[in-house]
């Protein structure tokens, strides 16, 4: 997982929003805020397992392994103001 798609909905990226990045374990790894396009990206992980945390929201089991070094995840957060 190199990098997280934050959305307000399906189409819509949030750009400026904080996501912690812990490890199986619940460790922080990483700590970025979301791009213009809603991307975070996360450099130099090791392969494991990650959680996401955004908006309050979670998204589980994100993966990083040898098979799928680049995989992309998704993250829908409530509409602003909601």
């Amino acid at each position: 997982m190199q990098a997280l798609l934050v959305a307000g909905d399906r189409q819509t990226p949030r750009s400026g929003v904080p996501v912690i990045l812990r490890d199986a374990a619940g460790r922080e790894v990483a700590r970025a805020v979301s791009d213009f396009d809603g991307y975070v990206p996360f450099d130099a992980l090791a392969y494991g397992t990650f959680v996401a945390e955004a908006g309050g929201q979670i998204v589980p089991g994100l993966a990083i392994s040898r098979a799928v070094p680049d995989a992309q995840a998704r993250l829908l957060l409530p509409a602003k103001g909601a």
